[in-house]
């Protein structure tokens, strides 16, 4: 008898217990440690602005307003028109590339842009 009790205690503590052990933390208690960098404290990761001031595709100006946005792995490229969206997709790195490049020639001529931390 003793012992179908102490089972029965052991079996209810269990399911009052519940999944608790888990949390150390693998995620689902909701302190964030097991939070991915750029991600809310809704679940929802943010996608990084990246601030090209020269659309990738065609060579222009980005002109607020008139330009759009672009994600890919979880950072956020200006484009100058919705036309440039299918020629990024189909070779990003390639664009990502050219902004890269862009960069780089403004830092040398001494032009920096926002993105940029110039000392000089």
């Amino acid at each position: 008898m003793k012992v179908k009790l102490l089972i029965a205690l052991v079996v209810v503590s269990l399911v009052l217990i519940g999944n608790s052990f888990v949390y150390a933390c693998g995620g689902g208690c909701g302190c964030g440690a097991n939070k991915a960098v750029g991600q809310e404290t809704t679940g929802k990761l943010i996608a990084i602005e990246v601030g090209n001031k020269v659309c990738p595709v065609m060579g222009g100006e980005i002109i607020e307003g008139r330009s759009v946005k672009v994600e890919y792995e979880g950072k956020l490229y200006n484009l100058c028109c919705s036309g440039c969206i299918s020629v990024f997709k189909d070779d990003p790195n390639k664009y990502i590339e050219k902004i890269k490049e862009n960069e780089k020639n403004i830092y040398q001529q001494g032009i920096c842009s926002d993105i940029q931390n110039c000392n000089g």
